[in-house]
Formats: C-alpha cells, sequence, structure tokens
C-alpha cells in the first residue's frame, strides 16, 4: 500500500494525483522512486520508506591519575585528576519520505538521501575526585568507615539525529537545533559501612547531592530525537544491610530515597500541549507531509474555517508553505484579508508556547525503592542446594519532564524466585529460576512520538514471566 501511494503521490509530468508513472533509480523528474525489493532486501534509495543516518566518528584521548595520603594511621585522603579530549565528526542524512522535486514533491531528489555538511564538535576537559577515608576502632563495631567525596564530571555534547529534508518554500517548518551541549556533574556524597555482630550483619548508609549544569533529556520531535540541555540537582540517601542469622542463611535489604528538581527558568515545548491552554492560540495540523503541528492565532483560524471561500492551503501558509499562497506575512494578500501571523515572531517561531517546567522532577525519578532478598543454603558434602527469592518495589515517578497526568509511570514491584544446586569440587553449578514471578506487566517507561504518528505513545514493560535452567562451569 505504502508503494502505490508514494508512486501516485506527485509527478512532475501529469501534476498531483496523476496516474502512476515510471520513476527510475537515478531519475530527478518530480516522481517518487519506489524500492521493489522485500524489507529485507531494500537499496537504501527509495523514498516510499522511513530512513535517516547520523553517521559519526568520535576519537576519544584521555590522561588520568591518582595519587594517596595516609594524612593518619587511620585518615586517608585521595586525589584524582583526568583530562579528556573529545573529538567528534558527525555526517548527517536526512530522511526523504515520500519526497521528490517539483511543486507538490517538497523534495529535492527522486531517490537517495544525499548527505549534509559534516558537523565538527570538540570538547577538553578536567575532571577529578576528592575523597577521604577514616576508620576509627568503635566499641560497638568490628569495622566502620566512615568516607566524603566531591567530584566533578562530564559527559560529551553531540548532534541530533536529522529530521526531513524538505524545501521549505513548500513545507517551511522550523529546524530543530543540529547540537546539543555537554552535561556536567558535580557530586557531593557521604556515608559509612559497618560490620558487626562478628561478621554476622552488615549495615551502609550514604547520602548525596548531585548539581547538574547541561543535564541531557531527549524526546521525538519531527521524526527524530530532540536531545536539549537542563540544569537541575538530586539529591537522596540510601540504607543497605546484610544479616546472617545463623550460619546458612542470609538476608539482604536495601531501601532508597530519591529527590530531583529541574533549575529555576527551564522550559520546554510540550508536543502534547503545544498552546498551553492559550485561548489565543489554535493547534494547526494543515497538511500531512507537514511533520509537526504548530500554533497560530485563533482569530485568524476561525476567520478562514468561516470562510466559504477560503482554501485549505491558506491553513498550510500558517505553519509554512508560503509558495502556495504568498504566506500571511505583514502586507500579504491573506494578511489583509484575516489579519498578519508572522510565525518569526510567534512563539518558538510556531512550534508552541514553552510549557514552564521549574522545578519538576526528573524522568524515572521514583522517590522510593525497596530491595529485598533472602537465601537458604542446604549443605550435602562436595554438594549445595540454594533456594532464593528477590523482592523489588520503586514508588511512582514521571516519564517526561513536562509532570503531567499523561506522563505518570504507577508505582510497580516485582518478585524473582531461583533454586541453585553447586558441586563445588567441579566448580558447576545448576540453576533453575523464575523471573517475574507473578507474570505482572507494569509500564516501566514511555515516550512520545512526533506529531506525523498521531502522537503515539510507545510503553517499555516488564518481561512476561520467564521459567528458565541454566549450566555453569567454573575454570
Amino acid at each position: 500500500m505504502l508503494s502505490a501511494i508514494a508512486d501516485g503521490f506527485y509527478n512532475g509530468a501529469t501534476g498531483f494525483g496523476g496516474p502512476p508513472q515510471p520513476c527510475p533509480l537515478n531519475s530527478n523528474n518530480g516522481c517518487v522512486y519506489v524500492d521493489p525489493n522485500p524489507l529485507d532486501k531494500i537499496n537504501g534509495q527509495g523514498h516510499n520508506y522511513f530512513r535517516s543516518a547520523n553517521v559519526y566518528k568520535v576519537d576519544s584521548y584521555a590522561a588520568f591519575g591518582e595519587a594517596y595520603w595516609q594524612a593518619a594511621p587511620r585518615f586517608k585522603v585521595t586525589a584524582g585528576l583526568r583530562y579528556t579530549d573529545d573529538r567528534k565528526t558527525t555526517t548527517p542524512i536526512p530522511s526523504q519520505l515520500l519526497l521528490a522535486p517539483g511543486f507538490l514533491g517538497s523534495g529535492f531528489v527522486g531517490s537517495g538521501y544525499p548527505a549534509q555538511p559534516d558537523i565538527h564538535q570538540s570538547w577538553q576537559r578536567f575532571t577529578g575526585r576528592l575523597a577521604m577515608d577514616w576508620t576509627p576502632r568503635l566499641s560497638f563495631t568490628d569495622s566502620t568507615l566512615f568516607y566524603a567525596s566531591y567530584s566533578r564530571g562530564y559527559k560529551a555534547g553531540g548532534t541530533n539525529p536529522p529530521g526531513i529534508d524538505a524545501n521549505p518554500q513548500y513545507l517551511q517548518f522550523y529546524p530543530q537545533p543540529t547540537t546539543y551541549k555537554p552535561e556536567y556533574i558535580n557530586a557531593f556524597e557521604v556515608g559509612t559501612k559497618n560490620t558487626l555482630a562478628g561478621g554476622r550483619l552488615t549495615l551502609n548508609a550514604s547520602a548525596f547531592f548531585y548539581d547538574y549544569k547541561g543535564y541531557q533529556i531527549s524526546k521525538i520531535v519531527d521524526r527524530t530525537a530532540l536531545n536539549e540541555n537542563f540544569n537541575a540537582t538530586t539529591w537522596g540517601a540510601e540504607l543497605e544491610a546484610t544479616w546472617r542469622p545463623v550460619r546458612h542463611m542470609l538476608i539482604n535489604a536495601n531501601v532508597g530515597y530519591l529527590g530531583t528538581r529541574l533549575a529555576n527558568g527551564s522550559s520546554s515545548v510540550d508536543v502534547m500541549n503545544r498552546t498551553q491552554g492559550d485561548p489565543n492560540w489554535t493547534l494547526v495540523r494543515p497538511w500531512v507531509q507537514l511533520t509537526s503541528n504548530c500554533i497560530a492565532p485563533t482569530s485568524i483560524v476561525q476567520s478562514i474555517l468561516a470562510d466559504p471561500f477560503a482554501s485549505p492551503f491558506y491553513l498550510t501558509a500558517l505553519c509554512g508553505g508560503n509558495a502556495l499562497t504568498g504566506g500571511f506575512g505583514p502586507g500579504s494578500a491573506l494578511a489583509s484579508i484575516y489579519g498578519p501571523y508572522d510565525l518569526n515572531t510567534a512563539p518558538n517561531h510556531g512550534q508552541g508556547i514553552s510549557a514552564n517546567v521549574s522545578g519538576n522532577e526528573l524522568p524515572n525519578a521514583p522517590h522510593w525503592t525497596i530491595n529485598l532478598g533472602a537465601q537458604y543454603t542446604f549443605e550435602m558434602g562436595d554438594w549445595a542446594l540454594t533456594p532464593r527469592a528477590d523482592y523489588y518495589r520503586q514508588s511512582a515517578s514521571w516519564a517526561r519532564i513536562y509532570n503531567t497526568p499523561i506522563d505518570r509511570l504507577k508505582a510497580w514491584d516485582n518478585a524473582n524466585l531461583s533454586l541453585t544446586l553447586e558441586q563445588r569440587k567441579w566448580n558447576l553449578t545448576f540453576q533453575l529460576y523464575v523471573k517475574n514471578l507473578f507474570n505482572s506487566t507494569p509500564i516501566t517507561d514511555a515516550f512520545i512520538n512526533s506529531d506525523d504518528s498521531g502522537l503515539t505513545t510507545n510503553v517499555f514493560t516488564l518481561d512476561p514471566r520467564i521459567i528458565g535452567f541454566s549450566i555453569a562451569k567454573r575454570f
């Protein structure tokens, strides 16, 4: 079906909607080349499927070292320094889906996917850490460690994958940024590790504060991924314990708390709410080949819809396509009838009104997580049989930074069982296991696709119940 649509979409000889015409490979006469091969053997030149590429080369060089200072018998200072040199060269190859040269073809070539100029990026950064360890002798523990650390981290930026390569004269859309910035973190952590009761009990606790600059978050816009940078902070604490009440039994528990916050002044266009409830603006979807919706003044949209003599292409001109109608710019014919609208002065060039996400929580950051586990080992000479059970639960979180009701990820849990038989003399292990014992399918993450695919939502769930058996031999 897609092949037939592409072949008859537009050709230079007969015009829009004309009978399908042969369109040989490497022909640029205004028709769309349809790859006749099956999906597993496509030649990569057809415009009857979506294809884009972000070919890149990365060269990364680093030098690092650490120094240790035993400042006192039980007090040690560690200092580390790292220098990183990252260099990236990217060759964007945008999509040409259903595009071809000509009036309504809106593209530049009838077949193939021309590469755009290379994008060169480089960063040279110093990072490092400073840590202090103190191991005092306490009467109520077998061993104790207190520690505090500061570290400076860095993650390179990069290029956003290319979108469509359309002729703005017919399919005008505001191009997204081609690159995104590096991410930096200042991380502070304090904690303690303790062994008690003759080694039968361990108790560890930690607290942390992370300050991010340029935190990288991705979303889908214009048929491609768009990485945005935000300043953010995260903080939290973790308590971990293991206990052997008797020789062959082990119980472990882990509880964590996490708080996150986007910095003041953070904003981003929400594709699910481009008008942000402002009645002066209306969401417009004027033309099938445009990758994104846009916003336009409500007064102009209502006037066009109420005018029986208005052309459908007038709505197209609200999001671009000025070659079809002349557009709504000041002094244009349409502006004199319906009022002026200049995309260059519209909110985010007509993409939408930015949502204020200051103070919102980061995606996939549940406030509470808990891990519980227990096992018992039955000794049988050279053989050992160990049944084990594990349980995990996390509280509700968000799938996107906008923190709207559709972004809410409900709390979920999971349980696993295993039975391990070990032959210690032969270093041989047999294991029977069950993952996702209750066969639950909670949504663990989600992302929203671009407007031209209906803003559909892709969700991730736990794998269904898995029952497996494994054999391992150590050498």
